[in-house]
């Protein structure tokens, strides 16, 4: 999909908010840059569902690439979203935007958002999904993977000696063994953006937000403001002293007492600022790479990497490959290059020269970690590799990370459960149905056309120590087959609706939390499609001069049909051109639409996807007809139902 950019992006200084625009056909991408911004230093990949006028989230945007921030609503907090460790120090805010998630795109595909070995105990690892909440951790080399740490977007991860720290961009969260976790305290006034912890004792840990650092002497219980001067977007520990170092829009600033004060650390440029990186085998190597902030980036000095031998006295330029970087030191002082188009560059010689590490990787890299001996790195088709001869050759580490979500047709659920659908027709040829994803925990498929959704899928988490339950609502009478598949375990569960029938599923037995479950229940209400359902149509009133979209009102089919419903969370949670969902949190309860079969039949048809026992009420009106179509779902029924002949044409 490609982008028009409309407006430039003024100055960052400026005090004015100034706009960027990058429209696809009617929608439109705002970044605006203001003082209330909130800087941020990595570079992402959205998908973002853009409003309708109608308010229903129904246009997707892929491949934006951008770094942000998203204000919330009416003053509520807002959420700083990194996905990739790419230093960049690019301030844009994002505004207009009621929904997004990360994206699945061809040439940035989904991966993790950060990866970290323990260098102090072999063989473990920890890895957050970039798309969904959470903390894998690994215990033997890759082999097996259990879910640990906060149910949140982790972004980053500290593993230190006897501490692991991590944090999603807003808060941040502590485990003594990298099993149980716990938040640290909020700071006063500011949010974890980012963090960095001291190299001596695992309990001091410095974090913050644009234009607050702050300072925890007991792993984040209590915190102490300090003061960097500018505005401050990173800060790193030098791990050979206990020097601390804030980039900010006035430069890079160098504190030699824990925070308290803080002084200009000069380098080349007079302008702009930079990440600094240290060698752990040498205390006084220091590399920067700058960042000509505010200036737009020039080929004489983006991407440039200073190294010194003096701590700062004086420096050299290095030669770096031509791609956008971030760059990882080794404990051995091996330096790696990783590209934003994945590539991946090693240098023996403090960076005098670079060559292309490739021998036995699968993809593309888009992480690097190590270990005390080894360097790792994962993949773009989620593997893990590990060298010992400083990135000349790679071997495979463990198994492939399976993960929900990358596959359009594979719908991702409570971030942990994969479903796909395949359906039939009744002269046998078979499709796959695409996956419209729609809340956390509920979704649906569509076989022909995006906007004509077939089967919605919900999958419901009970309490602790009782079973997932897994609900099915039909909108189609062909022939289909779901199939969950529990991404922790392997385990797989079946479920499908025979050729001519309308099918509300529920399987109450469907995955225990400990993935053991051996037995299942599933209970089937099928209504012939030829049928006429319970529903009534009659005539209330006359013919209007359309349907008029309102809090209570939503309009199918051109605006020809007015659809209301009540009952069992009546809350909209997704529109098309010609259906709906509804729904209360993260599930949905019921789905419906209306369905043009008049070259059929000469009529419209209505179906109903039910996944609840619970009483609810479906009203549609013809507004050219006058014509109303209602059902009422008594409480204790779960079915769903098609009417063909719900509206004359």
């Amino acid at each position: 999909m490609a982008f028009r950019l409309t407006r430039t992006l003024n100055p960052p200084q400026m005090p004015s908010a100034s706009r960027q625009v990058a429209e696809s056909g009617n929608v439109s991408l705002v970044m605006i840059r203001s003082p209330a911004c909130v800087p941020v230093r990595r570079l992402m990949a959205l998908k973002i569902l853009a409003k309708e006028p109608d308010g229903c989230c129904a246009r997707t945007l892929r491949n934006v690439r951008m770094t942000i921030h998203v204000r919330g609503k009416s003053g509520r907090p807002g959420k700083t979203l990194s996905l990739r460790d790419l230093r960049l120090a690019l301030f844009f805010c994002l505004a207009g935007i009621s929904s997004f998630s990360a994206a699945q795109s061809s040439d940035l595909p989904l991966s993790a958002s950060a990866f970290a070995a323990d260098p102090y105990h072999e063989g473990i690892f920890y890895l957050a999904p970039q798309e969904a909440p959470g903390l894998l951790r690994s215990s033997d080399g890759g082999l097996t993977w259990s879910r640990v740490g906060p149910l949140q977007l982790i972004r980053r991860i500290l593993v230190l000696q006897d501490r692991v720290y991590a944090s999603d961009g807003g808060s941040l969260y502590t485990s003594s063994d990298g099993k149980v976790w716990s938040p640290a305290t909020a700071p006063v006034g500011t949010s974890i953006n980012f963090f960095d912890a001291s190299p001596f004792s695992s309990d001091v840990v410095y974090g913050g937000a644009p234009g607050a650092v702050v300072r925890s002497p007991d792993a984040g219980t209590h915190w102490l403001a300090t003061s960097p001067v500018g505005f401050a977007y990173d800060l790193f520990t030098d791990p050979n002293s206990s020097l601390v170092y804030v980039s900010t829009d006035q430069g890079i600033f160098k504190s030699e007492d824990g925070g308290d004060a803080w002084n200009l650390f000069v380098y080349p440029f007079s302008r702009g600022s930079g990440f600094p990186y240290f060698d752990p085998s040498r205390p006084n190597v220091v590399y920067i790479k700058h960042v000509p902030y505010p200036s737009p980036c020039t080929s004489i000095d983006c991407n440039t990497l200073l190294r010194s031998d003096d701590r700062g006295i004086s420096w050299t330029t290095l030669t770096t490959p031509d791609v956008d970087f971030s760059m990882h030191v080794a404990p051995d002082g091996t330096l790696y290059l990783l590209g934003l188009d994945q590539s991946l560059y090693v240098s023996d010689d403090e960076g005098s020269s670079w060559r292309l590490s490739v021998s036995g990787l699968s993809s593309g890299a888009t992480r690097v970690t190590f270990s005390s001996s080894k360097s790792f790195v994962f993949t773009k088709d989620r593997r893990i590799f590990s060298s010992s001869d400083h990135g000349r050759n790679w071997v495979p580490v463990g198994k492939t990370i399976r993960s929900c979500g990358s596959d359009p047709k594979e719908l991702c659920l409570g971030a942990r459960f994969g479903v796909r659908v395949t359906f039939r027709l009744p002269d046998g040829r078979q499709g796959i149905a695409t996956a419209v994803p729609m809340l956390p925990r509920s979704g649906g498929f569509w076989f022909f056309t995006p906007d004509n959704v077939e089967i919605v899928v919900k999958l419901f988490n009970t309490p602790v120590g009782s079973p997932y339950w897994v609900f099915i609502g039909s909108l189609t009478n062909l022939a289909y087959d779901v199939t969950v598949t529990d991404l922790d375990s392997g385990r797989a569960r079946n479920y499908s609706n025979p050729q001519g029938l309308v099918s509300s599923i529920s399987d109450l037995s469907a995955f225990d939390h400990a993935t053991r479950a051996e037995s299942r229940s599933i209970s089937a209400t099928p209504i012939s499609l030829a049928k006429a359902s319970t529903a009534t149509a009659f005539r209330t009133r006359a013919a209007t001069e359309g349907c008029t979209a309102d809090f209570g009102t939503l309009c199918l089919q051109n605006n020809r049909f007015a659809v209301t419903f009540s009952g069992a969370n009546a809350a909209r949670r997704f529109k098309t051109s010609s259906s709906a969902g509804y729904g209360g949190g993260e599930d949905l309860e019921v789905a419906l639409k209306v369905v043009d079969g008049r070259s059929f039949n000469g009529h419209f048809w209505v179906f109903v996807g039910s996944m609840t026992d619970r009483p609810y009420k479906v009203t549609i009106l013809d507004t050219l007809t006058g014509v109303t179509w209602s059902h009422e779902n008594p409480s204790g029924r779960f079915e769903s139902l098609a009417d063909i002949l719900a509206f004359p044409g």
